[in-house]
């Protein structure tokens, strides 16, 4: 997918650019050296979360154009993440609308023959004795996901999103041996719009989440 990003920099203008799937994961970058890694990633997860909610309130733009004194920045969001180039003023913004539709393209052509990572999973709901702020789930995927993660403490809480695309934020609550079944309480179940037995999909939150859902109203 790199060599997809380098192919943005034939456009007069690009300094860089960094591929992000929706948990803020960076895939592929062209940024130079300067650009520090866990910041980038930081940065993406933000704004895969302000696309999510922009997404839940039908308000999605195709992409986000942001001047500052020294330079431009481009954000285009899809459904696999946000692909982001940062350039100078003179960037040409027609030609890397076009350069960008195709590499959106080709890299959700890769990411979608690409099953499921560890940090998405499928989980069978049931009602149980919990908080309705409360996800209970096996500790052995919760702990999975703080190993792969680069902060351990800043997963504390579980997006759900259920078939139809409504999405919930949970506080994690762990215990051994449930297996790929979370656990809500009944008022949660309804909220969602879900009956006992459905599956949903449960991503990871990072703690900055609730900073960014609030940002984004």
């Amino acid at each position: 997918m790199k060599k997809i990003l380098h192919s943005l920099h034939s456009v007069v203008g690009v300094e860089g650019t960094f591929l992000s799937d929706v948990s803020g994961k960076i895939l592929a970058s062209t940024c130079p050296d300067k650009f520090d890694v866990d910041a980038l990633s930081k940065i993406a997860y933000a704004l895969n979360l302000g696309m999510r909610l922009s997404r839940e309130k039908g308000n999605l733009p195709k992409s986000i154009y942001g001047t500052f004194a020294q330079g431009r920045v481009v954000v285009r969001p899809f459904d696999k993440g946000v692909l982001v180039v940062m350039g100078t003023m003179y960037i040409k913004q027609l030609l890397l609308r076009v350069a960008l539709d195709d590499a959106i393209k080709k890299i959700s052509d890769i990411l979608t023959g690409i099953q499921k990572t560890h940090k998405e999973r499928e989980l069978e709901v049931i009602v149980g004795k919990v908080r309705v702020d409360q996800a209970l789930m096996d500790v052995a995927i919760v702990d999975e996901w703080r190993k792969d993660s680069k902060s351990a403490s800043a997963i504390k809480q579980v997006e759900l999103q259920t078939p139809k695309g409504v999405v919930a934020m949970l506080r994690i609550k762990t215990k051994k041996g449930l297996g790929q079944v979370v656990q809500i309480h009944s008022s949660a179940l309804k909220e969602l719009g879900l009956v006992e037995g459905e599956n949903v999909i449960a991503r990871p939150v990072m703690r900055v989440a609730s900073e960014v859902e609030e940002f984004f109203g």
